[in-house]
């Protein structure tokens, strides 16, 4: 108030300082005009130092989309991270050799129109449990792990080693949640058996307790990799022979499709 006042003390004595009065009613234009400029342009001022000085903000990845409904295949390759499991040869590790099959069979699975999760896309140690939880998530249409081994030969199908149970359940246990879907599981694991045997690759079908099938809440089964007939076990890893037996799974999975439950069906 100290410029206004020095301007408006004058202006009483207008009628003896005409021109005085004069140049005092422009300064006070000039004043008003000053001040309504500063007040549009500080925000604008202020936004763009704001700008400047204000961190970037790391982009959130968007999250994988998964069908709600339609067909959904869960594919799980065992082991990874500091679980490396068993040797297979002097120079394999088990975790390596699933990601790899997994990823085989995921291409192949895609190339057929079927939509395909990764649970393990790199090498990162999951658990067994962490592995169940993340698969249930899903509600996919099956769920297959991904296991190899260097002993016998060709292919071993596993499925749960539950009794079959009435399926539909909203609240099922931890350890036996398998059973419900444990029938179509077996049906699923026969079938891939008898494809791989069409085409000479060894195979069989077996019940056991393997990690984390009995608490999945879709049909699940386990596919365990061992080298082709009188080859050293390295070869289990051979590119021919991997790909001879995701065609023979994918074409099992793709003719059972409508037979299986749709993905999200339990939402």
């Amino acid at each position: 108030m100290k410029v206004a006042s020095y301007l408006i003390w004058p202006m009483l004595r207008a009628d003896k300082y005409p021109l005085m009065r004069m140049l005092q009613v422009l300064g006070l234009v000039l004043l008003c005009f000053t001040a309504a400029a500063n007040a549009q342009r500080e925000p604008a001022v202020y936004a763009a130092l704001a700008q400047q000085t204000a961190p970037a903000m790391p982009a959130v990845p968007s999250p994988p989309t998964i069908p709600k409904t339609g067909f959904l295949v869960v594919i799980d390759a065992a082991h990874g991270g500091g679980d490396a499991s068993f040797p297979i040869g002097d120079k394999l590790a088990e975790k390596d050799v699933t990601l790899g099959f997994a990823r085989r069979l995921s291409r192949e699975l895609e190339g057929r129109g079927i939509a395909v999760r990764m649970l393990r896309n790199y090498d990162a140690a999951i658990s067994d449990d962490q592995r169940a939880v993340m698969a249930n998530a899903a509600e996919p249409s099956l769920y297959i792990s991904i296991h190899a081994c260097s002993s016998g030969s060709g292919v071993h199908t596993f499925t749960a080693q539950v009794a079959p149970a009435a399926s539909g359940s909203a609240f099922l246990p931890w350890n036996t949640a398998q059973a419900g879907y444990v029938r179509t599981s077996r049906s699923i694991a026969e079938a891939i058996t008898t494809e791989l045997l069409k085409r000479d690759i060894p195979a069989i079908a077996l019940r056991a307790a393997v990690p984390p099938l009995n608490s999945i809440a879709a049909p699940a089964v386990a596919l365990e990799l061992a080298p082709p007939s009188g080859q050293p076990a390295n070869q289990v890893n051979a590119e021919a022979y991997q790909q001879g037996i995701a065609a023979a799974v994918s074409v099992v999975i793709a003719s059972k499709r409508f037979a299986l439950p749709r993905a999200g069906a339990a939402r």
